[in-house]
């Protein structure tokens, strides 16, 4: 099996004693991530009440040259691996007798966060003196992370569902995705960031595209109802 890998790929190829510490090392590597992003989560969230740039706190603690990995947080965990894959060695535990309360603490904080970000968004439009149910809101972005169309388990479905049940006006848009389809109703993407921003009063950005990088915010915001907001969540 290493043979045939090593003809086929320019990464290197581990090889390990048996295909259970194989699993071991994948479904780790998963957990590590999941545990980590939730950590970041939860203190994003703290770092809002603190008024701290703490993206900018991550990119300092960076600069160490151990100890340390970046994570960013962002509006919850999507895809088919990380959300999944660490829950079968939660059950597992559980049947061995040994609960692994660490991952399920990070479950709670990850998946508490699309509610985190429509909440907070609600907040921004009472601010501003909207209404709710009278706005409407552009979501950016409906594939799980940047440059892929992959839907699986996307926060931003769940943002979708949440915007639903405040009965806010919603568009979307994602160069990669043409539609989904949450709680029985479809949403077709817009055909440009131009067109899903026209008398909106709020963008939320729910994905990493690159695209979404260079938007020209000034020009956006001149065609958006007055106070407009931008939530960018990544």
């Amino acid at each position: 099996g290493a043979a045939f890998y090593r003809t086929i790929l320019r990464a290197p190829v581990v090889e390990v004693s048996s295909p259970s510490v194989a699993e071991a090392a994948k479904i780790l590597e998963n957990i590590f991530r999941y545990v980590n992003i939730a950590l970041v989560n939860e203190l994003s969230v703290l770092h809002e009440v603190l008024g701290v740039d703490f993206i900018e706190a991550i990119g300092a603690a960076g600069t160490k040259p151990f100890g340390f990995m970046p994570h960013y947080p962002g509006p919850g965990i999507g895809g088919h691996c990380i959300p999944k894959d660490p829950f079968y060695l939660v059950y597992k535990a559980r049947k061995a007798g040994l609960p692994l309360r660490l991952v399920s603490a990070a479950s709670t904080v990850n998946k508490m966060m699309p509610r985190h970000v429509v909440d907070r968004t609600l907040k921004g439009l009472k601010r501003a003196r909207k209404i709710a149910s009278r706005c409407t809101v552009a979501v950016w972005g409906l594939a799980y992370k940047g440059e892929v169309r992959d839907t699986r388990r996307s926060p931003a479905l769940e943002i979708l569902r949440l915007l639903q049940r405040a009965r806010v006006n919603v568009r979307v848009y994602d160069p990669f995705v043409s539609s989904v389809t949450v709680s029985a109703k479809t949403y077709n993407s817009e055909g440009s960031m131009e067109e899903s921003v026209r008398d909106a009063d709020c963008i939320i950005v729910a994905t990493n595209h690159n695209q979404f990088r260079g938007a020209p915010l000034k020009v956006l915001a001149s065609m958006m109802r007055p106070n407009p907001i931008i939530h960018d969540t990544r």
